[in-house]
């Protein structure tokens, strides 16, 4: 294992299961007080800070843009470093060819973009589980 310790990385990885699966339930109650339109914001969370502590919204706002930014970010870079070794080019023109390729769907929005690059991630996990069971299967068996 990559673990230095196996049994406390078990327990440490419990832990974190343990800690998102009470942050999704909060998450669901909070959204069970929103009304069907307020449900059908493009942020609802939005919705439930500015019903609970207006004051803090901004900083809400704030932390959830961070979060948006920095999860684009990373994946810019594992993409950029992807495409730059794949295709023999420096990281700058990889950089920004993918970015070039990325405006046009920055103008559609965040739920519209969301509505079809989840899917279409999950599309794409799938497969790789299935290649993942054929390439398990292969080995083990022919």
């Amino acid at each position: 294992t990559s673990l230095p310790e196996t049994r406390r990385g078990i327990w440490g990885a419990r832990l974190a299961g343990l800690l998102l699966g009470v942050a999704a339930y909060f998450l669901v109650m909070a959204l069970a007080c929103l009304s069907p339109p307020e449900l059908r914001l493009e942020l609802p969370m939005l919705q439930v800070v500015t019903n609970s502590q207006p004051q803090l919204l901004s900083l809400y706002a704030l932390a959830l843009w961070l979060a948006m930014v920095t999860t684009a970010a990373s994946q810019l870079y594992g993409l950029v470093a992807r495409v730059a070794q794949s295709f023999s080019i420096c990281s700058e023109a990889a950089a920004i060819g993918i970015l070039l390729l990325a405006l046009p769907a920055a103008t559609l929005g965040f739920a519209s973009l969301v509505s079809w690059i989840y899917p279409l991630y999950g599309y794409l996990g799938l497969l790789l589980i299935i290649q993942a069971i054929i390439r398990y299967l292969t080995k083990r068996y022919f």
